[in-house]
């Protein structure tokens, strides 16, 4: 029948239980603290490591994964322009 349940709104807001009942804006400022000391850690352990300096496999192969990363986001985000520019084909003739 016609309940409230059956004519919910897709979406509308829920009460969702959050881990030891802390607000969603504090779990937001303890990962953002968190992230920025993990993203200051990573960059400042190779800074401070003389060794990486002189492992030319190692700068190599971090040089190819880091180009790697970036070409995989140019190309990933023209996935959906290309989508759209191929609507109207027939996907049948070759």
């Amino acid at each position: 029948g016609n309940t409230a349940e059956s004519m919910s709104i897709p979406g509308s807001s829920t009460f969702v239980p959050t881990p030891f009942d802390l607000p969603l804006n504090l779990w937001k400022v303890i990962f953002q603290i968190f992230l920025t000391a993990l993203n200051v850690m990573c960059w400042l352990v190779p800074l401070r490591a003389k060794k990486l300096e002189e492992n030319e496999l190692g700068l190599g192969l971090a040089n190819a994964f880091s180009g790697g990363v970036f070409l995989s986001l140019a190309f990933g985000h023209l996935i959906p322009e290309c989508i759209h520019g191929f609507e109207g084909y027939n996907e049948s003739l070759p």
